[in-house]
């Protein structure tokens, strides 16, 4: 009697088993690299973002010291304050150059700040967690906001044309682990109470 084979095709090949895995493995290192790339681009995205807040910070540091010396019944450069009161700097901004700013000093005085900003130094205006050192450079890295970012923000004073106004352009540049950039913005201030 002949025996009868029983012919069951139910099951996968070899060959469709190995290629269901490479389609598989393709399909998930190609979503890791876009996960990465994208980890990353987020990373340089909150940098710049955080840069442009730390020069609009500078720029209305700047407006609101021109606006309260107004409304102390100070010229536009602060002029008559001369123990530096107000700010802690004498004669205000009025001297073309580049400052450093800052809310306060660490020392529980609020209020903005301003130092000239000394071409030696190269850690001048570098934003730590408790803020902008404004005289000495930070002793750690522990001081910076994290290991792999660093911000340093500089405003420059400039004349313009007209004798009541000053451009005052704050940069802060940044470090991402290994890229760098800048985030630079400008504003004019004018003497609006004549």
């Amino acid at each position: 009697m002949k025996k009868l084979l029983n012919k069951n095709n139910k099951g996968f090949s070899l060959t469709e088993v190995l290629v269901a895995v490479l389609v598989l493995t393709m399909a998930v290192v190609s979503a890791s690299n876009f996960l990465v790339s994208m980890m990353r681009s987020n990373s340089m995205n909150t940098s710049v973002l955080q840069a442009y807040y730390y020069s609009v910070e500078g720029l209305e540091a700047f407006r609101n010291m021109r606006d309260t010396y107004f409304m102390n019944y100070l010229n536009f450069c602060g002029e008559g304050d001369v123990n530096g009161d107000i700010f802690g700097s004498k004669k205000g901004f009025c001297s073309e150059g580049k400052y450093v700013v800052n809310f306060g000093d660490g020392a529980g005085n609020n209020g903005w700040k301003l130092a000239e900003a000394n071409d030696g130094n190269e850690d001048a205006g570098l934003i730590t967690e408790s803020g902008i050192d404004l005289f000495t450079i930070p002793d750690s890295s522990e001081e910076k906001i994290s290991d792999s970012k660093t911000f340093k923000r500089i405003c420059e004073v400039q004349g313009v044309e007209s004798e009541d106004a000053l451009q005052i352009t704050c940069t802060t540049t940044y470090t991402d682990g290994s890229k760098t950039g800048d985030v630079a913005l400008s504003m004019i201030l004018t003497n609006w109470k004549q």
